[in-house]
């Protein structure tokens, strides 16, 4: 759509609206946004966190790993009757917040996993004990 030149005239009945006084407005619908997006994080926070797990795993701690498995027809698997754990494993260090490098019995390295895929378990090492 093209305009005119009659558009872009102004009418005598038109407010002229000061730099400083637009630049007032902006900052003011500038500050609304910012609280409300505040408001709006807060909320999110507050859900997220009301599930959340802290977890405080410390090395030499026994944890079950969850096991990520498909199911194949090929095979006649499923993956809905294949247990949802393996382990135990030993935490053997703290790698960041939230993911830690576990080993075996034997003290063979199991990876790195995240936090939300342990398990803590009662189960104690009988050579230790």
């Amino acid at each position: 759509m093209k305009l005119s030149a009659e558009d872009y005239r102004q009418n005598d009945d038109a407010e002229i609206i000061s730099p400083d006084d637009r630049a007032q407005g902006l900052r003011s619908i500038f500050s609304e946004v910012r609280k409300r997006l505040d408001a709006a994080s807060a909320k999110s926070k507050k859900r997220y966190d009301l599930r959340r797990r802290l977890e405080n795993f410390v090395p030499g701690e026994f944890v079950w790993r969850r096991k990520y498995v498909l199911s194949s027809a090929s095979k006649f698997f499923s993956q809905k009757l294949a247990p949802k754990f393996v382990g135990p494993f030993v935490i053997h260090k703290r790698v960041s917040p939230w993911t830690f490098e576990l080993r075996d019995n034997n003290g063979q390295q199991k990876g790195v996993s995240h936090a939300k895929d342990l398990k803590p378990t009662d189960y104690e090492d009988p050579v230790a004990v």
